[in-house]
């Protein structure tokens, strides 16, 4: 995506994209509002979402950070949609934007319950015993964003002044509340028996390999979704040192594409859309040109 001044669709990729310091001047009115509320939480202090782990990143160990890496832009991005869900989807276009982030998010969701069952589980299993329903829940929560995802189909049906939308958004908001629930508990049980697991019987350079092997285990598709999230919540729950500290572990060449296409893209698709559907202003065009 090209967010130089003027460049309305071409494959420029000159942008210096920074997470909450970008000031540059934007192609469009969403790439402005996604900067301003970057900028505007930039003085927060950072402190995880979390209910079990409930400390800043600089008293952290690192068995309790490494889980929140994952976990917290889950739970961010959740408790943003359960919001949506709330205020209510009352029209056409509001649907539409929430689906198309939805199914962004749902392979996010899957890549994650896929890198548990088929690097980290194993990996924890090898010196320890994971308890089964961990693993187990994650049918129920896939069935539930399934379920989700059906709503699409549904919404797509109405006509723009169809007084179903009241109703249909109702049973969306019942259905997507419970699977926040659901998820959030899940990622809290996790989160009181993974660290101690890690602490225990792990060193840290085995755990840093094993992180290895699911970034590459995710390939392009799974980092091109899910690392411009975890980077993004990374800097409201771990601020600038978890930062500093996680972006090493990153081989070179998805350190590049991220900086150069993916972020900017989540900013200008995925976060303008979920910030027109959280001030309920509808968009009126868009300036993008999609890139790898």
């Amino acid at each position: 995506v090209c967010f130089q001044p003027g460049h309305t669709a071409c494959s420029c990729t000159a942008y210096p994209f920074q997470l909450r310091s970008s000031t540059t001047i934007m192609s469009t009115s969403a790439e402005k509002r996604v900067a301003e509320t970057l900028t505007a939480t930039e003085d927060a202090a950072p402190m995880p979402t979390s209910t079990v782990i409930t400390k800043q990143f600089a008293d952290m160990s690192w068995p309790e950070s490494s889980l929140l890496i994952p976990h917290e832009p889950l739970r961010m991005y959740f408790a943003r949609f359960n919001k949506i869900t709330e205020a209510g989807i009352d029209s056409k276009w509001k649907a539409s934007l929430f689906f198309q982030n939805f199914e962004t998010f749902y392979q996010v969701v899957h890549h994650h319950h896929d890198a548990e069952e088929k690097v980290f589980f194993p990996f924890l299993q090898t010196k320890a015993n994971m308890p089964e329903k961990c693993q187990a829940q994650h049918a129920d929560l896939m069935k539930q964003l399934d379920e989700v995802l059906a709503f699409k189909a549904k919404f797509e049906a109405l006509t723009p002044d169809d007084k179903s939308f009241g109703e249909l958004s109702g049973e969306l908001n019942t259905l997507f509340s419970k699977l926040r629930t659901d998820m959030e508990a899940h990622l809290a049980e996790e989160e009181r028996i993974v660290p101690a697991i890690l602490a225990e019987h792990f060193t840290k350079a085995e755990h840093d390999a094993m992180v290895d092997t699911i970034i590459k285990s995710a390939g392009l598709t799974g980092n091109k979704v899910f690392l411009p999230m975890i980077l993004w919540s990374m800097e409201r729950w771990g601020g600038t040192r978890a930062m500093a500290e996680f972006l090493p572990m990153l081989p070179a060449p998805i350190k590049l594409m991220n900086h150069m296409w993916w972020t900017p893209a989540h900013l200008s698709n995925f976060e303008a859309n979920m910030l027109a559907m959280e001030r309920n202003e509808e968009p009126t065009g868009s300036a993008q040109c999609s890139v790898m």
